[in-house]
């Protein structure tokens, strides 16, 4: 309503507990009509009103958008709950899957989280909460204040620890434990594959046999994310066959794992393969199984069996997010024949970025900057540098390893020109003068003259004149 232009509105209500009550169900969820009221308007709505907007299914809704006057926004809620809908009904077709996660939320051989009492419900509830925000302090408070909670809470807050990657309080936490639960087995083995340690989520999944809990898909699925991280593919697709042969329910999240996994080593056929197979058992992919498969094209920079993996996300009615555009960036060939028309591929893919609503961040940015890194391109890649600076992003770390991939490139093209004026009879230039250690130079192409920067800090020290010793 206070979006449209004046003379497109309606007559606007008497007071703001009327236009309240216009908007909700034209909005159908109240904090969403709340959201678009100026602050001194946001009053609530009735409450039979919003219920009556909750109890309604997509068909009601649909039938709402075309007799109501403002049509457009129930018509666009009515499309987002038939999509709630049809992801209903997907979970439905596979009602074995979520019978076995939630009894894998917190279980340790007689315990189970449905035994659990009502106020360890709430605290487990509150802790959650403040995991999700990485507050893992004020969740230790919580157990610190009832340490007599009991194991379903712990595992919450050792779960608070492990998403903040708070090693020490979460291994003295985990050890501390009386009666260790499979959550918090899980917890561990996720955070080792944040860390990369594969020795260690092995010898915790051997631990949690000893303590006569068998794996369950979570600790399966953990187990796969930590074979990704360090691309030991074979392994993770190990773990993926052990799932099938003990009857293991195998979600997207598995799927996922699995594709990542194959993707970080570059394996596309095996990624493809895994793509198929999920369907084959009418799991519908997602958005992050998709960036798998245009991820897996980067490491040989197949462009076309990437594009050919962006039109299939979008034959399915998805839209690329910025991971997926900065990775197609990646696939972008750029050894010769093809170096020639790389930048112009890398910045037209920025520009559909923009022109699609999706804003690029620094890693997109540096993705670019890494195509005219690699063919040497530097007055391309200072255009993109200050495009990037313009947008509100400064240049990082990533960058400043860019740069030195741009002047390495520099030096090696000028080697290579004075090499070939060397084969026709032309003269290589004096021998520079020794540098200063930790120092490196190249040519500029455009003035002939040198310049130097610190190999530690290219960024920050690159300069024209000689260093002094």
């Amino acid at each position: 309503f206070l979006e449209r232009p004046a003379e497109h509105r309606p007559a606007a209500p008497s007071t703001a507990a009327a236009m309240a009550a216009m908007l909700a169900p034209c909005f159908c969820r109240l904090r969403l009509a709340r959201g678009r009221l100026p602050r001194l308007l946001r009053v609530e709505a009735p409450a039979p009103l919003s219920g009556r907007c909750a109890r309604w299914n997509s068909t009601e809704a649909a039938e709402f958008a075309t007799e109501h006057p403002l049509s457009e926004r129930c018509g666009v809620w009515a499309e987002r709950r038939a999509a709630r809908d049809l992801r209903t009904d997907r979970r439905e077709m596979n009602p074995r899957l979520h019978r076995e996660r939630d009894v894998a939320k917190a279980s340790n051989g007689d315990l189970e989280f449905a035994k659990a009492t009502q106020e360890e419900r709430m605290l487990c509830g509150e802790v959650r909460k403040l995991s999700r925000q990485r507050r893992w302090q004020e969740a230790l408070q919580v157990l610190a204040e009832r340490p007599d909670s009991g194991p379903f809470v712990t595992s919450a807050v050792l779960d608070a620890c492990t998403k903040a990657l708070q090693q020490q309080a979460a291994w003295q936490l985990f050890e501390d434990m009386p009666v260790k639960t499979a959550a918090a087995f899980n917890s561990m083995i996720t955070m080792q594959g944040w860390l990369r340690r594969a020795q260690s989520a092995e010898q915790l999944v051997d631990r949690m046999r000893q303590s006569s809990i068998e794996p369950d898909y979570v600790t399966y699925t953990a187990l796969i994310t930590v074979y990704g991280a360090v691309q030991e593919t074979e392994k993770a697709l190990g773990v993926l066959d052990v799932m099938k042969a003990e009857g293991q329910p195998i979600s997207l999240v598995t799927y996922g794992a699995a594709m990542s996994a194959c993707a970080r080593a570059g394996d596309k056929e095996k990624t493809w393969g895994l793509f198929e197979a999920m369907q084959e058992v009418n799991l519908a992919p997602e958005l992050n199984h998709f960036n798998s498969l245009i991820v897996s094209c980067s490491r040989s920079r197949d462009e076309a069996k990437a594009l050919e993996a962006l039109a299939l996300l979008r034959s399915r009615g998805l839209a690329p997010d910025n991971i997926m555009y900065t990775a197609l960036v990646g696939c972008i060939p750029t050894e010769e024949p093809f170096h020639q028309e790389a930048v112009g591929k890398a910045e037209g893919i920025l520009k559909d970025m923009k022109a699609s609503a999706v804003a690029p961040d620094a890693h997109a940015y540096n993705a670019v900057l890494r195509v005219a890194a690699s063919v040497g391109d530097a007055g391309r890649f200072d255009g993109v540098l200050a495009e990037m600076g313009s947008g509100g992003f400064q240049p990082n770390r990533g960058t400043a390893l860019v740069q030195a991939e741009l002047l390495e490139k520099v030096r090696q093209l000028e080697d290579r020109r004075f090499l070939r004026q060397d084969g026709m009879g032309g003269a290589l230039p004096p021998a520079a003068p020794t540098l200063p250690h930790g120092w490196a130079s190249a040519l500029e192409p455009t003035s002939g003259q040198s310049y130097y920067w610190k190999v530690d800090d290219p960024a920050g020290t690159t300069t024209w004149q000689f260093p002094s010793l």
